[in-house]
């Protein structure tokens, strides 16, 4: 069966020893994928620059093209808007929230965190390595 590492369940959990059948590597990073949106270009390469700069995620991405429906101030709202997701540690997720919180343009931003599944070594590898040497050797 091919390795694969889980990041994100306790050690112990059933999901952190296996995963759609393959056997994974059980690993002490718990890596999480933090998201929200916005209507404006600007605010999303601000909220870009402002989580790299923070040194607590190696990638941020920003996808345009996104069209939202939610309900707001009482009727139903559609717009179109940027997708920023970062990679970053479970212990840095306060952190990144407080940054999104204090930069972005909406009353009641959208700001989600989900626990990822990394499938390559190399990746995973690569997403710690980086990680350290922004913390300058602590992560």
């Amino acid at each position: 069966m091919r390795e694969q590492l889980f990041f994100g369940a306790r050690r112990g959990d059933r999901a952190a020893s296996t995963y759609h059948g393959y056997v994974s590597e059980e690993i002490s990073l718990p890596v999480f994928e933090v998201q929200t949106t916005t209507d404006e270009a600007s605010v999303s390469l601000m909220l870009r620059d402002q989580l790299v700069a923070s040194n607590l995620t190696p990638c941020v991405k920003i996808l345009a093209g996104s069209q939202s429906k939610y309900y707001w101030n009482g009727g139903w709202q559609n717009a179109d808007e940027y997708v920023i997701t970062a990679l970053t540690l479970e212990t840095h997720l306060d952190r990144l929230a407080s940054i999104i919180k204090s930069a972005h343009n909406y009353v009641n931003p959208e700001i989600i965190a989900r626990p990822i599944v990394v499938l390559s070594k190399e990746y995973a590898d690569w997403f710690r390595d980086v990680l350290v040497e922004l913390q300058g050797g602590r992560s």
